[in-house]
């Protein structure tokens, strides 16, 4: 009888990772470590250079960007991603609402994934792309007078 790794179970009940391959997740699950975070643990730093890729399995977490809330993360969603793949500093701030368990791992680990996990890949296109969706409908919402410069989206 085949032994089910804790992690790789947990992981695969989280929509980041709900279409990658029984190889693919225990590839992942071996690349990071599952910990608690206590409510009000402050998760990443708007500003601060990043290191580190987080998705959080239990709990929610208030995303901030110049102390304004602009989302709320919860179970199979991520964080940390962008400074990771454009190496430059977070975009913003990300702080444990309740008691989290999250999965995370370092940028070399998060370099491995991406190079050696296509699907999970997809799924974070898919992911950076709906953010940036998002991103431009609540800019339009805003007075012209307070957007900032942009790319278009097409």
């Amino acid at each position: 009888m085949r032994t089910v790794d804790p992690t790789v179970a947990r992981l695969r009940q989280l929509s980041l990772f709900a279409t990658c391959s029984e190889k693919e997740l225990q590839f992942i699950a071996r690349r990071g470590i599952e910990h608690r975070s206590a409510a009000g643990a402050v998760l990443l730093q708007e500003g601060r250079s990043g290191h580190q890729f987080v998705v959080i399995a239990q709990g929610s977490a208030v995303v901030s960007i110049g102390g304004r809330e602009v989302a709320r993360l919860g179970p199979g969603e991520c964080c940390g991603e962008v400074a990771l793949l454009d190496h430059g500093d977070r975009t913003a701030s990300v702080v444990a609402e309740t008691e989290l368990l999250v999965w995370v791992c370092s940028a070399q680990e998060f370099a491995e994934i991406i190079d050696s996990c296509p699907t999970l890949v997809r799924r974070l296109l898919g992911v950076l792309a709906e953010r940036t969706r998002s991103s431009y409908r609540q800019q339009q919402l805003r007075p012209t007078t307070e957007r900032a410069g942009g790319c278009a989206l097409i």
